[in-house]
């Protein structure tokens, strides 16, 4: 995924400065803290339409985003594509486009509520959770 990740940060990279960068892309529907056009990680299957977009993660080292099923992510089905065709593939994900870096969202199918996680859900350290219709 380093590959993935260095292709990625070359979208957050321009603006430093949150209020330049928001200027560039801000409408009242928009959470996330990317522009529509910056690459997130997701699998060959969710572009596909073979699996539905469960869990998400905002990364914190990077600020970039995650956006994955419910198998484990082989490297072979890794992809990039921009944000907005995630947005577009499913409207539901603009519901936790305003979590923080290092954070996680996750649910048990495409008509469940979102559930945020400051921690990593697969983790043994995830007591804390806040559900988001």
């Amino acid at each position: 995924l380093m590959l993935v990740a260095a292709a990625c940060s070359r979208c957050f990279s321009f603006g430093t400065l949150p209020f330049i960068r928001r200027s560039l892309y801000c409408t009242k529907n928009w959470k996330f803290d990317q522009v529509p056009s910056c690459g997130v990680i997701t699998l060959t299957q969710i572009v596909e339409k073979e699996q539905e977009i469960l869990y998400v993660s905002h990364d914190e080292d990077d600020h970039g985003w995650q956006f994955l099923g419910n198998s484990v992510p082989k490297q072979k089905d890794v992809t990039v594509v921009s944000l907005q065709q995630i947005v577009d593939l499913d409207p539901s994900v603009q519901k936790v486009g305003d979590m923080p870096p290092g954070w996680f969202a996750y649910r048990s199918s495409g008509t469940s509520s979102w559930n945020k996680s400051p921690t990593n859900p697969d983790s043994d350290e995830n007591s804390n959770t806040n559900t988001h219709e």
